[in-house]
């Protein structure tokens, strides 16, 4: 079976609006050990979508599948062609599901905003084809299967292009299409390694062993926030534990299965620690980052964004002594911050920020991109510098991601040290 992506929306194929579906599905297929085969952008038009399944038509010889799974295009306006398109294509009729207009009719009679005639467009389905429901949204979405001349098989599964409907939807039939794929027997595995870059790992880890390795060994790897996330698959056990002993060699501590906010989350539930965070030039962002899961209340304590002088002196106490003299991004005012943070709150951990996002107020001794880190914890505190010569945005988002992964490996020290002190 080969699978196909294609996501469409005039605002994707001019550069409007990102795509925020395909890497979806195209990580789900890998992660489960499929390839995808294309991922497609088209524009809101019946034709040009129409052609790219005809052509792949022509492509599925007897006794294979093409899989596409598709996204947009069931929405209430006059441009969202996929139904049309799709019944086209399949030669089904074009018909009303059910369910999915008794809950357009309820929404109507909820929301002035929803006028029922003009939105009846998006509950249309095929007829004979299976729906897939929607429970976020109105447009259900529709899983076709045809059968071609050549005795291939077509599998199409639309679905709308908003991605809080289209990934549960997807969620909700994905096991099913997994079992019609072809199994294959591989190791895999994902990691994410913190405080790296793509071309060293590859010097240090690929390169070191590449001669031991078989032409079906593959890897590949993405450059995160702060980190940069893994993928190794072989059908061998020995490639995949000779590359884990390999990362274990050089970045023992800075490597995970999970990205380390997941980790760190879960920690801090399990050991029912909490947590204070004090921000200036992240502005916000790591308060984000631990609240974008659930359950982060039952850790999180809550977070101060301090951005004036001003802010760091009556919020946290921060001495102006220790602005005067060292300014505030210092290891003295990083420090400062963590600690009256965790002394005010009463919290176990606390995690300060401070720096210079940019693009301006970077000076010599001090450029862009310099940030100070501070945490403060049972045993004391400790203030880690960090330098990131990027633009505003990647120097906050990597500092949030940093520093998270720096509280996390300090946690870690502490319990090690505490339980050193009672083995002795």
């Amino acid at each position: 079976m080969s699978i196909h992506i294609l996501s469409t929306g005039t605002e994707l194929a001019s550069g409007r609006s990102r795509d925020g579906n395909g890497p979806f599905l195209c990580e789900f297929f890998s992660d489960s050990g499929h390839a995808v085969s294309s991922m497609t952008i088209l524009p809101d038009d019946p034709d040009a979508l129409l052609a790219f399944f005809q052509r792949l038509e022509l492509q599925t010889p007897a006794a294979t599948t093409n899989l596409v799974v598709m996204t947009g295009g069931l929405g209430p306006t006059e441009d969202d062609h996929t139904v049309d398109m799709l019944a086209r294509f399949s030669g089904d009729a074009v018909v009303e599901d059910p369910g999915a207009l008794r809950r357009l009719q309820w929404v109507a009679r909820k929301s002035s905003r929803v006028k029922l005639e003009s939105a009846r467009r998006q509950v249309r389905v095929l007829e004979g084809q299976k729906v897939v429901e929607n429970r976020r949204g109105l447009a259900p979405g529709i899983l076709l299967e045809k059968a071609t001349e050549s005795g291939g098989t077509m599998l199409v599964l639309a679905l709308p292009g908003v991605p809080s409907e289209m990934h549960p939807m997807f969620e909700s039939v994905s096991s099913s299409l997994l079992e019609r794929l072809p199994a294959r027997s591989l190791e895999r595995r994902v990691l994410y390694v913190y405080g790296e870059g793509e071309s060293s790992f590859q010097a240090k880890v690929i390169e070191s062993i590449r001669d031991d390795l078989s032409p079906d060994f593959q890897w590949g790897i993405t450059s995160g926030r702060g980190h940069i996330r893994v993928f190794l698959e072989s059908p061998q056990k020995r490639e995949i534990a000779l590359i884990e002993d390999s990362i274990s060699r050089y970045y023992a501590g800075r490597f995970f299965e999970k990205p380390v906010e997941e980790m760190l989350h879960h920690h801090f539930l399990e050991k029912n620690y909490w947590l204070a965070t004090a921000e200036s030039c992240t502005g916000g962002l790591v308060g984000k980052l631990l609240t974008d899961r659930a359950g982060s209340s039952g850790f999180y304590y809550g977070g101060a964004v301090v951005y004036s002088n001003d802010a760091k002196v009556k919020v946290l106490g921060v001495s102006r002594e220790i602005l005067d003299k060292s300014g505030a991004v210092s290891e003295p005012c990083a420090r400062a911050m963590a600690s009256e943070l965790r002394q005010r709150s009463g919290v176990d951990y606390a995690l300060s920020i401070t720096g210079i996002a940019g693009p301006g107020g970077g000076t010599e001794e001090k450029p862009v991109g310099t940030v100070f880190v501070g945490l403060a914890g049972p045993s004391g505190s400790e203030v880690h510098p960090l330098f990131f010569p990027l633009d505003r945005e990647r120097v906050r988002d990597y500092t949030a991601i940093m520093s998270l992964y720096l509280l996390y490996d300090f946690v870690l020290r502490n319990e090690g040290s505490v339980q050193s002190s009672a083995d002795s």
